[in-house]
């Protein structure tokens, strides 16, 4: 395997002293074009992304593996034939449409010649986050009382409830992922349909044997043993989903099967109370 070094002009010029604690960054890594295949993404020794992917959808979170200073970004991949690939780090900020660079790293199709390498990429980052969140014993029971809640809401088959336990996050975050509010308005769909059906049922909330762990400002919740914190049925719902045929977009219904058995849970506090996160790391 070839390995390729290389220093590039990071693109966020400002320090720490620039930054105010009001006015904290997420940064995403994005990908554009395609790798046969992007094997594995590595910030600061920590992996992002492995596998044998040729591209991703979404976004990924990676404000927590800044560091303040010099960072290191390393990719493992071959080239696609006739697409290019493009790799970002960039920060965003609430209330504000743009978004900006922190580093960039690009390859043209066909540049590694069917050969897979590494290559590494310096750049300085002052990602300013801050610290991890604390729990006390009132937090606890704040986060429990949301989940004996939100499986409230699912043993009364209450869509519209189930969906509300998010309008916090969505009004706070939301803005800064719009990517990712496709995708929950589609799980959120999905759950209606689930919950609309007479065969739906949810067993007992499982809070014996928890771990609550913090993540950055968010707190995963979930079991010990590993064992959903609920769990229904299987159930088949039916969906409404775009196709595009001969450049024509064709709506046709499909059938699938949805099983609501979270493994865990993410909680955020905004001010001073404890709301359900955005499921996307953030």
């Amino acid at each position: 395997m070839k390995v390729i070094a290389l220093t590039v002009i990071c693109l966020l010029a400002a320090g720490p002293a620039a930054l105010a604690q009001e006015d904290l960054a997420f940064h995403f890594l994005k990908m554009e074009g395609r790798a046969f295949f992007l094997e594995r993404v590595v910030l600061n020794g920590r992996t992002v992304l492995s596998g044998t992917l040729i591209s991703i959808s979404l976004p990924i979170y990676v404000t927590r593996y800044l560091q303040d200073g010099p960072n290191t970004l390393e990719i493992e991949y071959t080239s696609d034939k006739t697409e290019g690939l493009v790799l970002t780090i960039e920060e965003r900020k609430r209330g504000r449409p743009q978004t900006r660079p922190v580093v960039r790293f690009s390859s043209a199709a066909g540049e590694t010649q069917g050969r897979k390498v590494r290559k590494v990429v310096s750049f300085t980052a002052y990602p300013l986050a801050p610290p991890p969140v604390s729990l006390g014993d009132a937090d606890r029971q704040a986060i429990l009382g949301l989940i004996q809640a939100y499986h409230g809401a699912l043993v009364a088959r209450n869509a519209g409830r189930v969906a509300r336990f998010f309008d916090r996050a969505i009004k706070e975050d939301g803005g800064i992922y719009p990517e990712g509010m496709e995708l929950l308005r589609r799980v959120m769909a999905n759950f209606a349909s689930a919950l609309s059906s007479p065969q739906f049922k949810i067993g007992p909330v499982r809070l014996d044997g928890l771990q609550f762990v913090a993540d950055g400002q968010v707190v995963l919740v979930s079991r010990l043993d590993r064992l959903p914190l609920m769990e229904s049925e299987e159930i088949e719902v039916e969906e409404e989903v775009t196709t595009v045929v001969n450049g024509r977009e064709v709506r046709q219904k499909v059938k699938s099967k949805v099983r609501i058995a979270p493994g865990r849970l993410a909680f955020k506090r905004y001010g001073s109370e404890w709301h359900f996160a955005l499921p996307f790391g953030f």
